[in-house]
């Protein structure tokens, strides 16, 4: 294989939590397909806790070309948003992000302490996730007439394709994943006159 053809994640977000000199640390971990998200995922995060004095996070994503983004939300820097990261690495994790809320309880922990708060917080949120493989996938929208479902849907459960979207009717519209390892061979069977194939993106 000339490349890795998956990549780690989790399947739905967790929580943990870890308490230390007064101050209680909330970590949120999140499946984000792109940095779109990290901004709506964060202000729901303070809705849901308003009271917090920071709101640190990290994230990576598969398609991006740094190696991961981090916030340290006033926190000392290198504090907070890189030990999440440096965690988010060593788990070899990609398309997540993780909040991490602190409230202070009146003790001032040093940048050790902060950096050791900061990471517990996010490992316990961890513990709680499930890991699961996701495999990397080209995305088509394939445009075909009625009569032609049943061919294209044995097709889809014969390749074990997604369908992310659909529409049925006289002429049917489906967008499908097709695994990357697969795609030369799955748009070969594809290669129909009556078929309307047409690449949308990757991911």
């Amino acid at each position: 294989m000339l490349f890795d053809d998956s990549y780690k994640t989790v399947a739905a977000a967790a929580e943990g939590v870890y308490n230390v000199s007064g101050s209680k640390f909330i970590a949120y971990v999140i499946p984000l397909d792109s940095e779109a998200g990290i901004k709506p995922a964060v202000a729901k995060i303070k809705e849901l806790q308003p009271g917090a004095s920071h709101y640190c996070w990290a994230c990576k994503f598969v398609n991006e070309q740094s190696n991961g983004r981090v916030n340290d939300d006033g926190e000392p820097a290198g504090s907070a948003g890189r030990p999440i990261l440096n965690l988010i690495l060593s788990k070899q994790l990609n398309n997540v992000l993780i909040v991490v809320v602190r409230y202070f309880g009146g003790t001032l922990l040093g940048i050790p302490g902060l950096v050791a708060a900061y990471k517990t917080a996010a490992q316990n949120a961890l513990v709680n996730a499930r890991m699961v493989k996701e495999v990397f996938r080209d995305f088509y929208q394939v445009e075909f007439d009625y009569a032609n479902l049943n061919e294209v849907m044995r097709l889809i459960k014969d390749e074990d394709l997604g369908v992310t979207e659909k529409s049925i009717d006289n002429r049917c519209v489906l967008t499908v994943g097709i695994p990357k390892l697969k795609v030369e061979a799955v748009l070969s069977r594809l290669d129909n006159a009556s078929l309307k194939v047409v690449y949308l993106y990757s991911k």
